[in-house]
């Protein structure tokens, strides 16, 4: 459907800027750390009750292994509905609440303290058509636009046939469990948008990710003369790295014939590669020690793939070693990769919507998300098509190159444009 003149005024006219720009600070301001999430989840309810929108807290309890004493076990998801007629394609805005846990973070990428910021980061500011505050873009700003779609539909009348559903969620930090848990309980549509970040380019696919931990042992370095007999024997971090150097270069795409076996996907160029995210003692002993590892995968690997891939490097090692002493392999699916024509309806009528919109033709690739994973690869795994589309970029390059401030803003009017675009490309899937 291609949304006629009157439908497009009453939907833009149906919430105001200043609306837009109030909910945007309002979520800013409501602090919401990984696995702390409830606090937001609450006002959104709210919010979205407020405008005459059903809507819920959906309750997700923690895995044991992201348990921590510090912080709850509980957390929660927003479902909001609103209805159809009945008989149309349904669809879900998808959107994470948590922000990056570190005071190191800014918005997930650009890593500076606190400290550095100009601004309070949880008192947001609106400055020079910018709004400021941690979360803005990642991603507040996509939630805010949604939310804000939501609400015009309502507004302003429009009848539809499927059913949208609003649903930020808990946990995209967290190997993405807030969305896991929905897709395992519902709800579930026909189609989907995840507002990450992307700088309001339209995203048919990126890289998943396995969280694997490769476990080593070796000899204690304390021991060594008190039992001469392990005196040139490697210790457990010397065989940590050889592992490492046995992976390969960090963040680059992985040779066809290494260690990874994957077929290379068109869609995907720079993938398969990998990061080590930490090497550390299992115990204090100092002889078994564990590598955390992120592999970003093409379509057709999964955790199981992953875990054989790294058994068999570690089988070399201890050909090529003989004190080379490998141990276990555990890995855990944080997000599937997303893969979508772009040529499906759902990424075709945000085209349409973001012309309307702002009358410019939008950027439709995988640059603007390149690395990313998440929420969005869960959806599709799950049999929703989807694709990612929300206002701000991924990375502010010039913050990532201590340019500027660190501080971080969305831009009212890409806010503003995005919500619109929402709206419209919601209306044109559920007609």
């Amino acid at each position: 459907m291609k949304a006629d003149d009157k439908i497009v005024e009453a939907l833009f006219g149906a919430i105001s800027l200043d609306e837009i720009i109030a909910l945007e600070m309002s979520l800013i301001r409501t602090r919401s750390y990984p696995l702390e999430e409830t606090p937001l989840a609450e006002f959104v309810v709210g919010y979205l009750r407020e405008q005459g929108i059903d809507a819920a807290m959906q309750q997700v309890s923690v895995p044991e292994h992201l348990q921590t004493r510090d912080l709850p076990r509980v957390s929660h998801n927003v479902v909001g509905r609103l209805q159809g007629e009945g008989g149309g394609s349904s669809l879900l805005f998808n959107g994470h609440m948590d922000v990056n846990a570190t005071d190191l973070a800014v918005g997930g990428t650009a890593f500076t303290a606190y400290s550095t910021w100009t601004r309070d980061p949880f008192t947001p500011t609106l400055e020079d058509g910018r709004i400021y505050g941690k979360g803005a873009y990642d991603e507040k700003g996509g939630v805010c636009a949604f939310l804000a779609a939501a609400v015009a539909i309502r507004r302003a009348g429009i009848r539809l046939r499927g059913d949208i559903y609003v649903c930020p969620v808990m946990g995209h930090y967290s190997e993405s469990i807030g969305t896991k848990h929905m897709m395992r309980v519902g709800p579930r549509t026909d189609y989907g948008i995840c507002t990450e970040n992307s700088g309001s380019c339209i995203v048919p696919a990126h890289n998943g990710g396995i969280a694997a931990e490769v476990r080593v042992r070796g000899t204690n370095p304390g021991t060594k003369y008190t039992l001469p007999e392990t005196l040139h024997r490697s210790t457990g971090f010397e065989n940590a790295m050889r592992v490492i150097l046995a992976l390969g270069a960090e963040g680059v795409p992985h040779p066809g014939d290494g260690w990874l076996r994957f077929s290379p996907h068109a869609m995907l160029p720079e993938f398969p590669n990998h990061r080590v995210g930490y090497v550390r003692p299992v115990d204090k002993a100092l002889d078994h020690i564990a590598i955390g590892l992120l592999i970003k995968t093409v379509p057709g690997m999964d955790e199981r793939t992953c875990a054989e891939d790294l058994g068999r490097l570690l089988r070399s090692l201890e050909t090529a070693h003989a004190d080379f002493c490998g141990g276990e392999v555990h890995c855990r699916c944080w997000s599937p990769p997303l893969v979508t024509a772009p040529g499906s309806r759902v990424v075709q009528a945000l085209v349409r919507a973001h012309r309307t919109a702002t009358g410019r033709e939008p950027v439709v690739g995988t640059e603007a998300r390149r690395g990313a994973m998440g929420d969005s690869g869960v959806m599709a795994a799950a049999g929703i098509e989807t694709c990612v589309f929300g206002p701000g970029v991924m990375h502010d390059v010039r913050q990532l190159r201590g340019e500027v401030s660190p501080d971080e803003s969305i831009s009212v009017e890409e806010l503003v444009s995005a919500a619109r675009t929402m709206m419209l490309a919601a209306v044109d899937v559920c007609s």
